[in-house]
């Protein structure tokens, strides 16, 4: 009895929120939910990890806390417009459009989703964790412009012309190689001494 069409007849600006599973109707609205099965169903799990091994889960309750702040974006906008209604957001639909570039490049180009080494980037070369001497670091290289700055930066100005590390498109084609490049080059150097040469940069 706490849903809007329950309460209006009392107050028809109340705002009622309710934060679902899978929604307050369908086929599914009775089944509870908990943050960890919302990850293995909406295809998170799957995404996350290694290549060549099991699916895992985010560190933390990403969903339950995501969905906190969706509902209360959801009463507030009802509280700005001075309208009463109903507010359901189900932990389910949330995380599912999370995943939307990848949904976009599965269904208009066919690109399968799928785990990437290092935690990387779906489609964006090199942007992913990387070994150093003594731990590890966490390097996104998002346009051409950052990829010439940490070529110049670690010596390697012919990564800035060779055709298969040039362009973003050139090195998503050669992924395999070039991240393995990287890679033997962060085993070079420290932790430190990789935050100190590419902080500057905004690499790291």
């Amino acid at each position: 009895g706490l849903t809007y069409e329950d309460l209006r007849s009392s107050n028809d600006k109340l705002v009622c929120l309710a934060l679902t599973g899978f929604g307050l109707t369908g086929s599914m609205s009775e089944f509870p939910a908990y943050d960890y099965i919302i990850q293995a169903l909406a295809g998170v799990m799957m995404l996350t990890g290694e290549p060549d091994g099991p699916p895992v889960r985010a560190g933390y309750s990403v969903v339950d806390n995501t969905v906190g702040m969706m509902g209360t974006i959801g009463v507030l906008s009802k509280l700005v417009q001075g309208e009463g209604g109903q507010i359901d957001v189900a932990l389910y639909d949330m995380l599912l459009s999370q995943l939307n570039y990848l949904a976009a490049a599965r269904l208009n180009g066919g690109a399968e989703p799928k785990r990437q080494s290092g935690g990387g980037h779906a489609h964006m070369v090199p942007a992913q964790l990387f070994e150093a001497k003594d731990g590890h670091v966490a390097m996104f290289i998002s346009h051409d412009g950052f990829w010439r700055d940490f070529a110049t930066a670690v010596g390697r100005d012919d990564w800035c012309t060779d055709p298969d590390f040039a362009t973003m498109e050139s090195r998503r084609q050669n992924l395999e190689m070039v991240i393995n490049a990287v890679q033997q080059l962060f085993l070079t150097r420290s932790v430190e001494e990789w935050l100190t040469l590419l902080q500057p940069l905004g690499l790291v």
